[in-house]
């Protein structure tokens, strides 16, 4: 089976409601990634220590998958 690699990059969010007040613990803000909801595909972003409601990761996570991944049949 011939293979692809899928390169999907998570930018950024914006607006995200400010939790911060509600926890007296820091709020660690970072994103998950899947395929399908697959937790063995799971990628997990680096935590924005910076943004607040505005958080950066500009991460991206590669997967190799089927060359007929994602086709319509």
């Amino acid at each position: 089976m011939e293979c692809r690699e899928l390169d999907i990059t998570l930018i950024s969010a914006q607006n995200l409601e400010n939790v911060r007040n509600f926890f007296k613990k820091r709020v660690r803000v970072f994103a998950k990634i899947s395929l399908g909801g697959n937790l063995i595909t799971q990628n997990t972003t680096p935590v924005d220590k910076e943004g607040q409601t505005n958080p950066v990761w500009n991460f991206t996570a590669v997967y190799t998958v089927g060359k007929n991944a994602g086709e319509i049949p």
